[in-house]
């Protein structure tokens, strides 16, 4: 019971402070390194969900972090910044240290941290507090599934479905790390990769546009695929590591 009180201890956290968060947790999401916490683990990458939710006890994502906010759910400062210390607790206990994932989550970790630790204070008194604050409606929402009208294609859809949440899983983490979300330039030092490489394409991507009905046939779920492998040869000469890990995923 002492226990409970100590943690929602602290000053309560006030509506500008509220304001300040969100603003600091959207452009979080918007971020390159803060993409990968948008959303749910089970919405962003389906074939990790299971086996995330056995490892980590309290999951936590930037989605729901400002949902909690608009709800005020968070009552003390300290318990916001808790949140932002779990996403990288919990993809350091499920990726590692070393990581891209982790190193990401670090990055977002220390930027909200940061701009706590310099928030600006609130304009006057106003006279005029809010509590209930309602920004503009998230359009990072779950993406509606388009369910084909043809039972053929339906089921060619079904079987890329599986297929990708197969090759998508943690325990293949060997060979499929690289390839699970869009390749970041500027985090991986390879300023030329958009010059080469027109046309990026990486697992993640094509989850989404699975789930959103982007593909008309498994013709077109086939062709991001050999896109993606393509991307790979092309960029890393043989020899690469990236390169073997390309020709070990194929």
């Amino acid at each position: 019971m002492e226990g409970v009180e100590f943690d929602s201890a602290g000053t309560p956290i006030t509506p500008h402070e509220v304001k300040e968060l969100l603003k600091m947790v959207k452009a979080a999401a918007r971020s390159t390194a803060g993409k990968n916490f948008r959303a749910p683990v089970a919405e962003l990458w389906p074939g990790f969900a299971e086996q995330y939710t056995e490892k980590i006890a309290k999951e936590v994502d930037l989605k729901t972090m400002e949902k909690t906010l608009n709800k005020g759910g968070y009552t003390t400062m300290e318990a916001f910044k808790g949140d932002v210390r779990l996403i990288y607790d919990n993809a350091v206990t499920f990726n590692g240290p070393d990581h891209t994932i982790s190193q990401a989550a670090l990055e977002v970790r220390n930027v909200i941290l940061g701009k706590i630790d310099n928030m600006p204070p609130e304009p006057g008194d106003g006279g005029r507090p809010k509590r209930e604050i309602h920004p503009p409606k998230s359009k990072d929402l779950v993406y509606p599934t388009t369910r084909p009208k043809n039972k053929k294609l339906a089921t060619e859809l079904k079987f890329c479905e599986e297929v990708l949440n197969e090759v998508m899983k943690h325990k293949y983490w060997s060979m499929n790390h690289p390839f699970m979300i869009p390749v970041d330039p500027v985090a991986l030092g390879i300023p030329n990769y958009f010059a080469i490489i027109k046309k990026p394409m990486d697992l993640g991507t094509m989850s989404t546009k699975l789930k959103g009905g982007q593909y008309s046939s498994a013709s077109d779920f086939e062709k991001d695929m050999r896109l993606l492998l393509a991307n790979c040869y092309k960029f890393n000469p043989a020899g690469n590591p990236i390169h073997e890990l390309g020709k070990q995923f194929e």
